[in-house]
């Protein structure tokens, strides 16, 4: 088994040695669901969804097990490049347009849809809690994020992290949208652990260290 419960991996380009067939499968995870499923417009080549913010100031969020890839998030400095600004800035009306390390863009978050909805609920709060915990570590105090409308309604309603709109709806890909501020806390991490039944670290120190 390659993954194990309570641990989740990061990945960088200069990491990639470490698990580079994950990272391949991570990028077919991403085809299936934003090229395949959801119909996006963006590029992808040999089964393979990729985009100009896939580069070396990103880092990736993968959850597997048994050599296969079950979720994924890529995260990006709100220093460098970043899908919002450059191509949505009149989505963000409630706070200026980040461009600071203080805050990064969270994207391409998936889950596979072909396991059980408790695997996929412990995939999420296994993602999210990575996601807080790399935050606090390296002084981000929140990310910024698209999300659909009503699935921002249905996760506000239980997920125990600091979230707001911070814009109006638009449409991605014929698809209502949101941008999104989530602020990482430790209270909200305390609470996802206690939610979802996580271990007091999801990430190893190791690697956080590493990243970034």
């Amino acid at each position: 088994m390659v993954h194990f419960w309570g641990m989740i991996d990061l990945l960088q380009w200069r990491t990639l040695p470490r698990h580079p067939d994950l990272w391949v499968k991570h990028h077919e995870l991403r085809k299936a669901v934003f090229v395949d499923e959801k119909g996006w417009g963006v590029p992808s080549f040999d089964g393979l969804e990729y985009d100009e913010y896939d580069t070396p100031s990103a880092v990736y969020m993968l959850s597997h097990e048994n050599g296969e890839v079950l979720g994924c998030q890529r995260l990006l400095r709100c220093s460098q490049p970043y899908f919002m600004k450059d191509h949505f800035p009149d989505s963000v009306t409630e706070m200026p347009l980040p461009d600071t390390d203080r805050h990064w863009e969270a994207s391409r978050f998936t889950i596979r849809q072909d396991i059980s909805r408790e695997a996929q609920a412990k995939v999420m709060g296994e993602i999210c809690a990575a996601g807080i915990e790399f935050g606090l570590a390296h002084g981000i105090e929140s990310y910024i994020y698209f999300t659909p409308a009503d699935l921002f309604a249905v996760v506000s309603s239980y997920l125990p992290v600091e979230l707001r709109t911070i814009g109006p709806e638009i449409d991605l890909s014929g698809e209502k949208n949101v941008a999104v501020e989530s602020m990482n806390t430790l209270e909200g991490l305390r609470g996802l652990r206690e939610l979802f039944g996580l271990p007091d670290d999801v990430l190893e120190p190791q690697t956080v260290r590493e990243a970034a």
